[in-house]
């Protein structure tokens, strides 16, 4: 029983101790997780919008502010090219230049058109892929910030947790008598183990190791061993035949040796 409770009194000594370190790793945890939770998700904002303008035909035809510069700048080079042409064949104004000329620029704003969509196709294909992504990276925030929620609040709880655990491994092999007429039973049943007069030697001079655990009606009890030439250690539970003699003396029995005191538990159970 010393023993236990010192190595106790340990254990909850290093709980104390280090309770303040626990909290203070808690509180920074959870300083981490409100940190975390109000800025998640800002640094997605700008690939967000932009995933939404491109799948939302922002930049195609209709609305690519510089298509049409580009399709009229290029049409003024294809104009100057045939009629730098058909100027040198002596052919200004002619029906085959204006016809020429027609299909040159329609093949060429076809051209610009085309490619304009195509590009935007590639666009809309990877912003779809962006918003994969996109999606991930916030499933990827939304766990992260749940691990980092889940370990702050189970953190304070890591050393009571840790000095239950210690506690109940010191003390889940011992046992603890309680004042009551269990007890009487229990040292009935021992002494009867060894006799059917349920007689014990219980004379204080033939025990050590003496601890007192408890009390059976006027009498202390005591966890002990007997004195042995074998020098064993094997632990019983009873009472002194001194503390019977001076309370229950009718419960002793015949003295061994003439010299050292006995204990008719059978007895004294019907006395206690």
């Amino acid at each position: 029983m010393p023993h236990l409770q010192s190595a106790s009194a340990a254990l909850k000594s290093t709980y104390d101790a280090n309770a303040p370190r626990v909290q203070a790793i808690g509180d920074s945890l959870f300083d981490a997780y409100k940190t975390y939770s109000a800025d998640m998700g800002q640094d997605l904002e700008g690939a967000r919008g932009f995933s939404a303008d491109v799948l939302g035909g922002k930049y195609l035809d209709k609305q690519n502010p510089y298509l049409q510069g580009m399709i009229d700048q290029t049409g003024d080079s294809v104009t100057d090219r045939i009629n730098a042409l058909f100027s040198n064949a002596g052919q200004t104004g002619s029906s085959r230049q204006i016809g020429e000329l027609g299909k040159q620029l329609a093949e060429a704003e076809n051209r610009l058109r085309y490619q304009s969509y195509g590009d935007e196709m590639g666009r809309m294909e990877r912003a779809a892929q962006l918003g994969l992504g996109i999606n991930q990276a916030a499933n990827a925030d939304a766990a992260t910030l749940g691990a980092l929620g889940a370990t702050a609040a189970e953190v304070p709880y890591i050393g009571a947790e840790k000095l239950a655990q210690g506690l109940g491994g010191l003390w889940s092999n011992s046992q603890t008598t309680k004042t009551s007429g269990g007890l009487g039973q229990a040292l009935l049943g021992a002494g009867a183990q060894l006799g059917s007069a349920a007689i014990m030697a219980s004379d204080r001079r033939l025990k050590k190791n003496v601890v007192h655990v408890g009390q059976w009606g006027k009498l202390p009890t005591y966890l002990y061993s007997y004195i042995t030439e074998e020098g064993g250690d094997q632990r019983h539970v009873g009472v002194m035949a001194q503390d019977v003699a001076e309370h229950y003396p009718e419960a002793l029995g015949p003295k061994i040796m003439g010299e050292y005191m006995t204990v008719d538990y059978a007895k004294l159970a019907e006395l206690v």
